[in-house]
């Protein structure tokens, strides 16, 4: 994987090179994107504008969802969090709520007192809470539950268009991307640079707060940990990975997440092949066919 120079200029912070980023074009919606494009360890690719991910959506955005074909939204966030800023309704589109997480206290993650951030970047809190973030998306039993979920979901839209997004797209978002992409046979190394896309969404976001924490504290670590707080870090993939490998006794990867899905979140070899039936093509356009 390449370091771009904004990577090298935030020590810690990397970005992908040269693969498909797919954004969408969504005015008032942060980190929108299609994972169509992408391809299977077997040559397959995803196919475009069935398979889409964001953060919150916005109402003046209504148009362009519905432009895209989407039939169903799926809401990541706590009931809590979409108390606050309820999703966009779309005609004709279902809304299901499904969250990973119960977080007992989001003064970390809903707080604009950059004194609170301040506190929490500078004593670990901030690295503490999203390395457990990470954790809990994987072994958490409501995580495990709604992993479950959001595929049903999934697999009942039988091929139309869907959604997904929780507040930013970045986390839990990007967790669901991970498990789908493995589910159609993707290689762990394409999950991962879909993953850091996020970091090209929200660089000029990361980089104003990066300036601002500079010019409060005059530190540039301080002010890189704001920076890398606004976007997705390796570390926090590869602490998933890390819980996978230890609940599934298996070292690669690939192999592991295969596992997982199969042992603890039910997707069988055959759920499998009938997603990728629906969601992948071969390179003349042809749909996969698991007779082939």
């Amino acid at each position: 994987m390449l370091l771009t120079t904004v990577a090298m200029a935030y020590p810690g912070v990397e970005l992908p090179s040269s693969t498909p980023q797919n954004p969408l074009e969504l005015t008032n919606v942060w980190n929108a994107r299609d994972i169509g494009g992408w391809q299977t360890k077997d040559g397959y690719t995803i196919s475009k504008g069935m398979l889409y991910r964001s953060g919150n959506l916005h109402e003046a955005d209504a148009a362009e969802i519905a432009g895209l074909g989407v039939t169903k939204i799926i809401d990541l966030r706590t009931k809590l969090e979409a108390g606050r800023k309820p999703d966009v309704e779309v005609p004709d589109v279902k809304l299901v709520s499904i969250s990973p997480l119960t977080i007992p206290n989001l003064f970390i993650l809903e707080s604009e007192d950059w004194k609170t951030l301040l506190h929490a970047i500078t004593t670990g809190i901030m690295e503490t809470w999203d390395a457990n973030l990470y954790r809990q998306y994987i072994q958490d039993p409501k995580a495990i539950d709604a992993t479950k979920q959001f595929f049903a979901e999934v697999i009942e839209s039988n091929g139309s268009p869907i959604l997904w997004h929780c507040t930013a797209g970045k986390d839990r978002t990007g967790i669901m991307a991970m498990f789908l992409m493995a589910a159609l046979g993707c290689d762990i190394d394409d999950i991962r640079d879909e993953y850091l896309m996020t970091n090209y969404a929200y660089q000029e976001k990361a980089e104003a707060s990066y300036d601002k924490a500079y010019k409060l504290t005059h530190i540039k670590a301080i002010a890189t940990e704001f920076y890398k707080y606004e976007i997705v870090q390796n570390n926090w993939f590869d602490i998933s990975l890390q819980v996978i490998r230890r609940m599934t006794g298996i070292e690669d990867d690939n192999a592991a997440l295969h596992k997982y899905l199969n042992d603890t979140i039910g997707i069988s070899d055959d759920m499998m092949e009938d997603l990728k039936e629906i969601y992948l093509v071969d390179a003349s356009g042809n749909q996969y066919s698991s007779a082939a």
